[in-house]
């Protein structure tokens, strides 16, 4: 299953929704600026002798219009009403703030989310592809070495990594990132190179430099995905077929791949091959490969 990952214009749907909380936040601030305000003025109002809005009416009494008289002339001062709206105000901004950084965190949670699962499923995809062409060009290098050339072609498509090129920043990772573009530059190459040997405008000696091509990006493409299966973990559920442990695949192809690249370094040696680093070799567990 492959996604066709992050569309732009959901990006663009994702920032007019944050730029609507933001509105909102704003208003909810002034909102509780205005009840505050109020809140200062109906004390004052209250200090100066008026009832309380929605307070029932007090029956006047001689002892209460001699106290009234007396509060008549004790009004709350001007600094404390402003020192209560400055308040306000800065709890407004406050309060918008750090809305706007909740809603934004959140944006950018879930768009790196989307990246890596369509990551994920695009090199699970591509990855079962691969598989089979590196077994062709195995048993072409084993059986009939000097035979008609297999099938090279395969026209994989990059949809995936051309609609997300803008967007690998937000991997925030830079080895996960030149992995991943090292991978499509790889399956780039093996397209041209296969597409051009099965047309005929390359001859069959630059057979060995395909299969090497083919080496290398099934290599960059396992190290991918055990770099994205560990980044999508946390996400459930990620994808139905989330493969089983390196233990049960991943060091499989990573054998299959050192096999034939010692059999590509053993058939020409005029092949520039330089093994990749240890992260990306079998691990010694006795396992044979066949």
């Amino acid at each position: 299953m492959a996604l066709r990952g992050l569309d732009p214009r959901g990006l663009r749907a994702l920032d007019g929704s944050a730029e609507m909380r933001s509105a909102g936040a704003v208003v909810l601030a002034i909102a509780l600026a205005s009840v505050i305000s109020g809140e200062a003025a109906s004390a004052r109002h209250h200090q100066r002798g008026g009832p309380r809005p929605g307070t029932p009416p007090v029956v006047a009494t001689p002892e209460s219009r001699v106290d009234a008289g007396q509060e008549k002339g004790s009004e709350i001062p001007w600094q404390y009403t402003a020192a209560i709206t400055l308040s306000a105000a800065l709890l407004a901004v406050a309060t918008t703030g750090l809305i706007q950084e909740y809603f934004s965190r959140r944006d950018r949670r879930l768009r790196l989310e989307s990246l890596l699962v369509a990551f994920f499923a695009d090199v699970i995809s591509v990855l079962g592809r691969l598989r089979v062409q590196w077994r062709t060009i195995e048993n072409h290098l084993t059986l009939t070495p000097h035979g008609p050339l297999p099938v090279c072609r395969m026209d994989v498509s990059r949809t995936v990594f051309e609609a997300n090129a803008a967007a690998i920043g937000y991997l925030r990772d830079s080895r996960l990132a030149a992995n991943v573009v090292g991978f499509y530059g790889w399956l780039e190459r093996v397209n041209e190179f296969g597409r051009r040997l099965d047309e005929g405008s390359l001859s069959s000696d630059s057979f060995p430099e395909y299969a090497l091509f083919v080496v290398e990006c099934g290599t960059q493409g396992v190290a991918m995905a055990q770099l994205l299966d560990s980044a999508t973990s946390h996400i459930k559920p990620v994808l139905p077929d989330r493969p089983a442990p390196r233990s049960e695949w991943q060091d499989r192809d990573f054998r299959d791949l050192a096999l034939i690249r010692d059999r590509l370094r053993g058939m020409f040696p005029h092949l520039e091959i330089v093994d990749p680093p240890m992260e990306l070799q079998p691990e010694n567990d006795g396992v044979t490969p066949r």
